[in-house]
């Protein structure tokens, strides 16, 4: 029996026709394994919500395969593909996407019962709030929770079913510091003591410590990330090319002229500022 809960082959997303027509995956491979913990970063626009609804088949690629614990889900109906989704993978929205009008305990509840488990969904609910710290709030609507609070719902909710294969889009972007590094403990927890696995894009460099391998995705494809740094006057995450300039013997790489000219000018104003995260591995 294979390890690998996600395989994506030579994926292909395009939206629009003609002229008008954009690629945002363009013949994208990658493999999950269980237990394992991927982290996917890469510029806003660069594919990779697109490729994380794929994963767990919301999307349909334009062309590729997308195997889930062994079966190729791209020819499903949506019927079956539909309750594959809600026993094998958690979805963790950047935005919670809690309703509104429901309780803790209810948002987690639902999405048992939408699986099959009426007859015990309430405990399974209960018991999974509870695991996360949230025995008092569980009965709170969305509203009266912080957003630590409301991120460890959809972190339960996103497990009740205990899927296999957790798809997180951004879980810290809405969170501090230390609330940010306790869900990525939290998730973290859940692939190494329960053989889960979790599939994560962010733009956090914060949490780059708690991932097993970091991807670099931009213009649709996989980049090598040992290529990748940081330019010092605008702060955005390159590629390693030919605008660059030597100060003391260290390179400095820029997104373009205009940033490398005012780099020259005035060095000592951003090289105490650099951002200290690099792509290096």
């Amino acid at each position: 029996m294979t390890n690998i809960i996600l395989d994506l082959h030579k994926i292909t997303k395009a939206f629009g026709e003609g002229h008008a027509q954009v690629k945002a995956l363009n013949g994208v491979d990658l493999e999950v394994k269980k237990g394992e913990i991927v982290l996917i970063m890469g510029p806003s626009g660069s594919g990779k919500t697109t490729l994380l609804s794929i994963g767990g088949g919301i999307l349909k690629a334009t062309s590729g395969k997308v195997i889930l614990n062994g079966s190729d889900i791209g020819g499903m109906g949506e019927d079956i593909l539909t309750k594959k989704r809600l026993s094998e993978v958690g979805f963790i929205f950047q935005q919670f996407l809690l309703l509104a009008s429901l309780t803790a305990k209810e948002n987690v509840q639902v999405v048992a019962e939408f699986a099959g488990n009426g007859g015990n969904a309430v405990e399974k609910s209960e018991e999974i709030l509870k695991r996360l710290g949230l025995a008092d709030r569980m009965n709170d609507i969305p509203a009266n929770l912080s957003g630590g609070e409301k991120q460890r719902v959809a972190i339960a909710r996103a497990l009740v079913n205990d899927p296999d294969i957790i798809l997180a889009d951004e879980p810290t972007a809405n969170l501090d510091s230390k609330v940010g590094h306790e869900v990525m403990e939290l998730l973290r927890e859940v692939a190494k003591k329960k053989g889960k696995s979790v599939l994560i894009v962010s733009h956090d460099n914060r949490i780059r410590d708690v991932a097993d391998r970091i991807l670099w995705l931009e213009d649709g494809i996989f980049k090598e990330i040992g290529k990748m740094t940081t330019d010092p006057v605008c702060g955005m995450s390159i590629e390693k090319g030919a605008n660059k300039t030597t100060i003391k013997g260290k390179e400095y790489f820029f997104c373009s002229e205009g940033c490398m000219n005012e780099f020259k000018k005035e060095p000592e104003k951003f090289v105490g500022n650099l951002n200290q995260t690099n792509y290096n591995g």
